[in-house]
Formats: C-alpha cells, structure tokens, sequence
C-alpha cells in the first residue's frame, strides 16, 4: 500500500487544482522563412484576441467583476466564488490614468491586450506542463475536495484507490495507466521549485525554465523572479537577516518599484512582505480597527499588468457575493477606489497605471464603512509602480 502526503501536495498545487487547463488555440504552420514570421505573429494576435474582454462595463465601479475567477467550488455543500488577488479579471470601461476620453479608450484598450496577453501565455504554459503528465479523468475527484488517497496494487495490475474524507473512506478501481499517470502528475505538483523563479510558475527544471522563458518572451511578458521575504522582528520578536522592524519593513516599500513608502503611518505590526524583482509584492500588515480596536489584518497584493499571472497565486473563497455592497472611495493622494465590503469581509482595489492592487481585509467582530475608509487612506497609491 502506498500514501501520498496529500496535503504536502496541496500546498504547491491547491489553486491549480480548482481550475482546469486552458487549451490554447492552434492553427497551420505558415510555408517559407517570412510567412512563417507573419503567420507567427497573426497566431498570437489570434490568440490573444480570443481571450479579451467582450463585455462593454460601463465607466466607474466594476464590482466583484475585476476579482472573480470563472469556476466555482464546490465545499461541504455551499458553491464558493473565487475572488483573485493577484490579477485583474476585467477590465472598466475607463481607466483611472485617463485624461480624455481618447486617452480612455487608448489605455483600455492597452491594458486588455496586455491582461489577454497574460492569459493566453498562462494557457501556454499550463499546456506545457499537462503534457503527458496530466490529471486522468478517473481522478477528477481531487478537483473537488481536499482528501487523503492510498492506494492498493491488484492481482490484475489495477489499482484499488481509497479516498479518505472527513474520516470516511470512499473506494474506486482504476487502471495501471491511469495510476501511472496520476503519480507522474502528482510528483510534478510536489516537485522542488528550480532556479529563482517565483514557486506558483512550477519550474522544476532547466527544461521547464527555458520554456517558460520563451513563452513569456513570446507574449512579451515579464516573469517573477528572485523573491525576497521579510517579518517583523517587532511583531514576531525574532531577530535575523529576515526580520526588521515595522518601520524598516514600511520603507522597504521604496525598493519594491515603488517611488517611496507607501504607508503614510507605519503600521502596528506585520504579517509579512515580499516582493519580486519587476515591481510584484505582497504587504501583509496589521491595523487597529477605530470602531472597536480590534486588530485585523491587511493583505495588499501589487500585480504589474505586463507580467505572466495566473490570478491564482493568491485566492479567496466566498460564499455570498451578492452580500457585499459596492462604492468608490477617494483617498488623500486623489485615487479613486472601489470598495467592496458585507461588514466581515473587505476588498479595495485600484487600476494604476503600471499595475493593479488589491487587499482583504477580514474583521471577527465587524467592520464599519469608517474602518474601511481608514484602511485606504493608509496608503498612498500614487507612489506603487513608479519604482
């Protein structure tokens, strides 16, 4: 009998799991050297094209539109929603660097291709790595629950598969090819990452490395590299080369293709930081809610639009959407924000004019429409990506 650590797996491949491949478009290769160049470049023109954005939104909010994941998920009964983090998921119809109307559309029009771009190069990959390795049909099952799996060799070479959830065993029988498979697939999501790539790309070697290289070169994106990761030594009480104090941290925020520190204030502690070398990062810190002290916490994520994302490096789950009113707020800097918030649950985001943030904000005891609004004006986002 053999077990897998499934949730060693998971914790590479959770997020990938819960969405399925995307299939590239394909087409005839074009005869002859300079046909062959145009017939490349209309092919991924082509490509790009079939993911934009058709939908016409109207000017101002955009609501969940901007953060939700097509594919829901299906847990203990309740349908959940994913709300992205990590990468616009529409486009307003104008954007917040606009200075006419001209301007508008121009920009609009220059951040859809660019987001397409992404997509299209992230189903590139995706078809990359699911080459010969990917998940069977007879073990979709994983798509739709976290569980455990051991497994049990047959007389006749099957495999007795015997899925553990919640305590309770569940037994199906599948062929040795559809196991071989499964394992070939499930050794690749747990693989160590290679070389100083960004974890969430699955780069597991040089092969894998100069393939990524190429398609992000091919869609003329950029990729996440040589990430750096602090704490606090304040909030934590450790010390070390990873560790600074909370003010040290709020002006690292100046090195990560920033113009400056972004915190008006430096914040009450942190969670954490990070940051990659072409202006992605993560701020994950602490703030005393005004309407009850209560200590929340507030992960702000920077994604560049001209960088390969999938939008599911970091996701939520939602259960009620509907639940969360919309509205725009204009913080001291002049940047006008959509707010979405069902007095538990809080999201801010913001279209820049190199990248687009995003932050969660979560209350156990409940947050006001005053809280949300100190929130924002914590920050100023007219210095992110200016680096």
């Amino acid at each position: 009998m053999k077990r897998y650590d499934w949730d060693r797996i998971l914790q590479y491949m959770d997020d990938e799991l819960l969405e399925e491949a995307l299939s590239p478009a394909a087409g005839k290769r074009a005869k002859g050297g300079s046909g062959k160049r145009v017939y490349r470049t209309l092919l991924i023109a082509a490509i790009i094209a079939s993911f934009m954005v058709t939908a016409a939104f109207a000017a101002g909010l955009l609501d969940f539109r901007a953060l939700l994941l097509e594919d829901t998920v299906e847990w203990d009964g309740q349908e959940l929603s994913q709300i992205s983090l990590t990468q616009p998921q529409a486009v307003p119809e104008e954007t917040e660097t606009a200075g006419s109307q001209e301007n508008a559309l121009k920009d609009k029009d220059e951040l859809e291709e660019k987001l397409a771009a992404s997509k299209a190069a992230w189903a590139e990959w995706e078809e990359y790595c699911n080459n010969g390795t990917g998940l069977p049909e007879a073990f979709s099952f994983v798509k739709e629950k976290s569980c455990g799996l051991e497994f049990t060799e047959n007389n006749d070479g099957s495999v007795t598969v015997e899925i553990i959830d919640n305590g309770e065993s569940e037994f199906v029988t599948v062929s040795a090819e559809e196991y071989e498979q499964f394992e070939a697939w499930a050794n690749r999501q747990s693989g160590s990452s290679y070389g100083d790539y960004d974890f969430n790309y699955q780069v597991h070697s040089q092969e894998d490395a100069d393939k990524l290289e190429e398609i992000a070169a091919k869609y003329g994106l950029k990729l996440r590299k040589s990430q750096q990761l602090m704490w606090s030594s304040e909030t934590t009480g450790m010390s070390g080369d990873k560790f600074l104090t909370n003010q040290q941290l709020a002006e690292k925020t100046s090195e990560m293709g920033c113009a400056g520190n972004i915190f008006y204030k430096t914040p009450v502690g942190f969670d954490k930081v990070y940051w990659f070398d072409e202006g992605t990062f993560c701020v994950s810190y602490y703030v005393d809610l005004p309407s009850s002290g209560e200590r929340v916490t507030c992960y702000g994520y920077n994604s560049m639009y001209s960088t390969l994302s999938s939008g599911k490096e970091v996701i939520n789950w939602e259960e009620d959407i509907d639940s969360f009113a919309q509205r725009s707020h204009t913080t001291p800097d002049g940047t006008e924000l959509t707010i979405l918030s069902n007095g538990i649950n809080a999201y801010i985001y913001v279209y820049l004019e190199n990248s687009f943030f995003a932050m969660h904000i979560r209350s156990e005891k409940g947050i006001t429409e005053e809280d949300v609004n100190y929130i924002a004006d914590g920050l100023n986002y007219s210095l992110i990506g200016q680096g």
